[in-house]
């Protein structure tokens, strides 16, 4: 059902005599099921999301008689597209000329405690004109007394600006004051806007009604029209900065610096020196264009940045209709008012693997920007976080649409992973490592760490989805165990083969992480394989982390498994029997191992001596000693203490026989000799010499 809109019809007669005007209008918010097939297959790629219903509102705004904003078509759908309480998608405008927002219930966003949400943002196809992608979507944080009802205006306002409300009379045209328009933004707030469309004086944006369309010039007088040029780039910048963070001077703009795929800025909705004013007369164009009106209005940004809002297509070429958005609050420290807002957009694809890509469609975008609090006139630090939007005129725009990941006001939980190499020497891979190389046969351990960090409420019913990396194996124990869950209170729970699937384990997390069991380590084994003659470059395998009131991601590192080389590496020591003597307990004793080391086929090291490349593991009887060492050039010799090696191991004594104790008769004299004789046993040492092909 198409939403009724507030109707502004006006009959004028003349300048001179009275004017009767009829008004109609509804409030009630929306509750339209999404039926376009566009939005139906949106949804259904959408991602999770978590449901939101138990901590977000959708009220129906609250507006002065004869304000032509008076609907909220902000509503919680399902991924069928049917209103649900349950649902776990935020459907912001779901028509043309729509508009819409959704707060948190309660003022639940500290400013003075670290914050962070995670989302998906669902803008429209990028195809046709820029109305079919219009308008965009704000993320707000705000202190409005209008609380849950707060909402903006429609079209390039977004549902979190002011309203240049321009009215067009027989004697010319009207526009507002920068304070009017700030009147009839969300209050005391501070915005982060996904702008898709850009709304230029010097585009053809034109004049627009909410009811009526674009101004065409015979439509009735006193019809109350929005100029359309907020992202309006004028020069030169500000030269005040008036109530703007003194770090953003260079940053602050008249208009927007987006492109024709939409920006990403800051901005202060509440704030009447936002909204700077342009003469038309000056500008032939756009005293033609424009015509009545002699002046319009555009919004300062802070920060704007060129961003591909709209579908598109990934380094594969697949369809982009979701783009992930990680916002993270940072507070001001003490004495200062400037706190610090960043956000990196692009960073997840849609399996929620990390994406680092640094041009095209999907090009991950990271910003910080400096915000000033003040702006939120708060005694407490608590304000309301939500989102709004709004739709443009063109009967094909698209639906606006939020899902999330995470939010502030409930919980804030971390994944991170690392690889060990147990073969060399529990080798530690990470995102960040330098050294990510493994050899074909290597033990490995994939391990995923969960870290509950801030939160109200308990991360509940965890399902973990683990992609298996390529190029490795799962390796079950004899009872068919592939991993372990560890929690934080002791609790240990195994993972089975039972819980692969194709590609993927999945396993249900035992416990719930909180404040007082905040850690959960999942350990996988598995065995790296490479039968190749080329080395393999493994990409990162994401892992999710479904909670019914948290989703947290992360990936597996990239790494490398080595091929299996067509070179030998020969051990030859200055003691053809390979035999070193050890006198028992000698207090100098050392295990001199002269060994070299040499590569066939004119293989070598490497020049690199600063990393381990060489694994030495040294058995003698049932007792194995582990030592690393760093090789470079064409050969290798290493001489090795055995004090340090042993590290005040007795038992290691035990292996040899150190006294012999002969006794014997001697056959003349009938007397007894007892004879004790001190020995040098002979330790037979096995060298197995585990490497990182160089």
């Amino acid at each position: 059902m198409r939403n009724k809109m507030r109707k502004i019809l006006g009959i004028g007669f003349s300048a001179l005599v009275s004017i009767f005007v009829i008004f109609s209008f509804n409030t009630n918010k929306a509750s339209a099921a999404l039926t376009d097939s566009t939005d139906l297959a949106v949804l259904k790629s959408a991602p999770t999301g978590i449901p939101v219903d138990s901590y977000m509102s959708n009220a129906k705004p609250t507006v002065s008689f004869g304000y032509p904003y008076g609907t909220n078509s902000a509503q919680i759908v399902d991924n069928t597209g049917q209103n649900s309480d349950s649902g776990n998608i935020i459907s912001l405008a779901n028509n043309k000329n729509t508009y819409g927002s959704m707060w948190s219930t309660a003022k639940s966003f500290d400013i003075n405690k670290k914050q962070t949400i995670s989302a998906w943002l669902y803008f429209g196809s990028g195809e046709g004109s820029d109305d079919v992608n219009s308008e965009g979507i704000a993320f707000v944080l705000q202190n409005d007394s209008k609380n849950t009802s707060a909402l903006g205006a429609g079209l390039e306002s977004m549902g979190v600006y002011g309203y240049d409300s321009s009215s067009y009379t027989a004697i010319g045209g009207t526009v507002p004051s920068p304070s009017d328009i700030q009147k009839t933004a969300i209050q005391n707030s501070i915005a982060l806007e996904f702008d898709t469309e850009k709304n230029s004086f010097y585009l053809p944006s034109k004049p627009i009604s909410n009811k009526y369309g674009y101004f065409s010039g015979f439509l009735s007088t006193l019809t109350s029209y929005s100029l359309n040029g907020y992202d309006t780039q004028v020069s030169p910048p500000p030269s005040d900065y008036i109530g703007f963070p003194t770090e953003n001077e260079t940053k602050v703009t008249y208009g927007s610096l987006g492109g024709q795929y939409g920006h990403i800025a800051v901005t202060y909705p509440g704030f009447a020196t936002s909204y700077k004013d342009l003469d038309f007369t000056d500008n032939p164009t756009l005293t033609n264009d424009y015509s009545p009106w002699k002046k319009g209005y555009v919004l300062v940004h802070n920060n704007s940045n060129s961003a591909s809002l709209t579908d598109g297509t990934d380094q594969n070429g697949n369809v982009l209709y979701w783009h992930h958005v990680t916002i993270k609050w940072t507070p001001a420290p003490n004495g200062s008012n400037l706190a610090t807002l960043t956000y990196d957009y692009n960073d997840k694809n849609l399996d929620y693997s990390d994406n680092n890509i640094p041009s095209g469609w999907d090009k991950k975008l990271s910003v910080s920007n400096t915000v000033d609090t003040s702006k939120l006139n708060t005694t407490d630090g608590k304000v309301r976080w939500g989102f709004t939007a709004a739709n443009g005129p063109s009967d094909s725009v698209s639906t606006k649409l939020v899902a999330f990941d995470s939010t502030p006001d409930t919980l804030y939980a971390d994944a991170d992973a690392n690889i060990i190499d147990t073969t060399l020497n529990n080798k530690k891979i990470t995102s960040a490592s330098t050294d990510k190389t493994v050899g074909n046969g290597d033990s490995l351990k994939l391990n995923y760490d969960l870290t509950y960090k801030t939160g109200s409420v308990n991360w509940k019913d965890i399902l973990a989805n683990i992609k298996i990396p390529n190029g490795v194996t799962i390796t079950p124990d004899s009872y068919n165990n592939i991993g372990t869950i560890t929690f934080n209170d002791g609790y240990s729970q195994t993972i089975s083969t039972g819980d692969i699937t194709n590609d993927n384990i999945t396993s249900q997390l035992d416990e719930e992480l909180s404040p007082t069991n905040d850690t959960a380590k999942i350990t996988i084994n598995a065995k790296a394989v490479n039968a190749t003659t080329k080395d393999i470059d493994v990409k990162q395998a994401p892992a999710t982390f479904n909670g019914s009131n948290e989703i947290s991601s992360t990936n597996s590192p990239e790494f490398t498994i080595l091929a299996r080389p067509t070179y030998s590496l020969n051990l030859t020591n200055s003691n053809s029997t390979n035999e070193i003597d050890l006198l028992y307990k000698q207090t100098n004793a050392t295990l001199n191992l002269p060994t070299t080391l040499n590569y066939s086929d004119n293989h070598s090291f490497g020049n690199d001596s600063a990393n381990t490349n060489i694994v030495y593991k040294i058995t003698a009887g049932n007792k194995t000693y582990t030592v690393a060492a760093n090789a470079s050039g064409d050969s290798f010799n290493q001489t090795f203490d055995l004090k340090d090696l042993i590290n005040d191991d007795t038992d290691f004594w035990t292996l040899f026989t150190p006294k012999v104790f002969p006794s014997g008769m001697l056959n003349k004299s009938f007397s007894s000799y007892l004879g004790v004789f001190n020995c040098t046993p002979h330790a037979f040492i096995k060298i197995i010499i585990l490497l990182n092909f160089e």
